[in-house]
């Protein structure tokens, strides 16, 4: 959905937000809300997702210890 709306020009890509890079990406933090995104380029995106992906585990990780 963001991607159309992109090409019909209902959001304007903009550069990374983290470095500039004008070859950026659509990110969602909350898909419930699809025109809300932000932009990063794709080492940015791929670093944004790796630490999510870390503090997911780690909450898992503590969880279990109070098993």
């Amino acid at each position: 959905m963001a991607q159309a709306a992109i090409r019909r020009g209902v959001i304007k890509r903009l550069p990374c937000e983290v470095c500039g890079d004008p070859k950026s990406q659509a990110h969602h933090d909350d898909y419930a809300r699809p025109l809300d995104v932000r932009f990063l380029c794709v080492t940015h995106h791929v670093e944004f997702h790796l630490a999510i992906n870390d503090r997911i585990r780690a909450a898992q990780a503590t969880a279990g210890d109070d098993a």
